[in-house]
């Protein structure tokens, strides 16, 4: 999840060498610029930008932020969790999983094992680091692939994933999170999440330039006959939920009905959706309230779907009181 600062927010320079501010700030745009162009303060700028200027104290590790170059660049809050090694490209990512994902939106074809199956894609419509805005978070996809061929499978793999376009997440320092996979399920989105096969192409990636990285996962990848992508996928969920209104129901694995309402908090300053639950069991009946509010009416409508497919599926039970 990113929380992400838009191109025109203008970020500070702290300088350690002189223990001070630079009077010069910096916006996203202009950091693409300089790095587009191969200007060589950028590599001093980087690792020294902060949200806040305080010109008396030293900045806070927590007002760390990232510069991401992509097509619309921002910037993204800095996670003090992940360390900060060499070779740590734009959005702390290791070079490895940079040129993978960039080597993947490059091959001409690649080979995909889901649910048991193989599918051989033809990669005219690839994308790196995309960028989504659900549910009034941001998340960042490493690699989006929009497919257009007619093969013979074509129709099972759309129904698969929902359509026509195919996500990738690779590991480098984490799993997604949980946020993350609900977000892009619930509103009818895919990810396929796998590792970098550093197992197989580690001694051919050492020394390397990054370009020369890049070409040597795309060769990998286009080799279909060999090699193929596989590994978690995220389907998108199906709509259990019929609304009349702000109401619904379900049954549960056990055949119980659950009522679903969603309203407004009149509690939340911000007037913002929640969700409940009813269950009646015998002649008692047992509530539970959503813990994420949501600001947007159909935010929680989906929402509400995903907390009764995770209870239906038994992948996480509502808690009733």
């Amino acid at each position: 999840m990113l929380y992400k600062e838009n191109s025109n927010t203008q970020m500070c320079v702290y300088d350690r060498y002189l223990n001070k501010y630079w009077d010069k700030t910096y916006t996203a745009r202009e950091l693409k610029e300089l790095e587009d162009n191969n200007e060589p303060i950028v590599s001093r700028i980087r690792p020294n930008l902060y949200v806040v200027k305080n010109s008396n104290y030293p900045p806070n590790e927590n007002d760390r932020v990232i510069f991401v170059n992509t097509d619309n660049p921002y910037f993204r809050r800095y996670s003090v969790g992940i360390a900060e090694k060499n070779k740590f490209s734009s959005i702390a990512e290791s070079e490895y999983h940079k040129a993978c994902k960039v080597g993947i939106s490059r091959t001409s074809k690649f080979r995909i094992y889901v649910n048991g199956k193989n599918f051989i894609i033809d990669n005219k419509h690839a994308k790196c680091e995309c960028v989504e805005s659900i549910m009034g978070y941001y998340f960042e996809t490493d690699c989006s692939v929009i497919i257009d061929d007619k093969g013979e499978d074509t129709e099972q793999l759309f129904k698969m994933l929902n359509g026509n376009e195919l996500n990738f997440e690779i590991h480098h320092t984490c799993k997604i999170s949980e946020n993350k996979a609900m977000a892009y399920t619930t509103y009818g989105k895919n990810i396929l999440e796998f590792d970098v096969p550093l197992q197989y192409l580690k001694g051919k990636l050492l020394n390397k330039s990054f370009e020369e990285m890049v070409e040597i996962f795309k060769d990998y990848y286009e080799d279909t006959e060999k090699h193929y992508i596989s590994g978690k996928f995220y389907r998108p969920i199906d709509e259990l939920l019929i609304w009349e209104g702000f109401k619904s129901k379900f049954a549960d694995a056990d055949g119980n009905e659950i009522e679903v309402t969603v309203f407004k908090d009149k509690y939340s300053a911000e007037r913002v959706y929640n969700i409940g639950y009813k269950c009646v069991l015998g002649k008692k009946a047992y509530y539970a309230f959503g813990r994420n509010k949501m600001i947007d009416y159909n935010d929680a409508k989906r929402f509400a779907n995903y907390i009764a497919y995770m209870h239906v599926s038994k992948k996480k039970l509502i808690d009733f009181e």
